[in-house]
């Protein structure tokens, strides 16, 4: 896995509201640098091996169910991923 540090301005970007949008450069990057937000059995090797991964990736990504505007679960799931301080250039 690439571990290389990558500035904030390549992964997000200020849309026109002002809300930050990944760019679709730093969505690749964030896809293929993520890890897994809980340990799956049929993924990983060993929970060892998974808290490894997490120890070294930038990007956590997890999938939840949509929910109707009353909080019933829909029949599909979003991904959604977050970033830890090292993509934003931190140390």
């Amino acid at each position: 896995m690439d571990q290389a540090v990558v500035p904030l301005d390549d992964v997000l970007r200020l849309g026109e509201e002002g809300r930050p949008e990944a760019g679709r450069d730093g969505f690749e990057w964030a896809l293929a640098q993520g890890s897994f937000s809980h340990y799956e059995s049929g993924v990983h090797e060993s929970e060892q091996a998974w808290r490894a991964e997490q120890a070294t990736s930038p990007v956590r990504a997890q999938s939840d169910p949509e929910r109707y505007m009353r909080l019933e679960a829909l029949p599909y799931r979003s991904i959604q991923g977050g970033l830890s301080g090292r993509p934003c250039g931190a140390t």
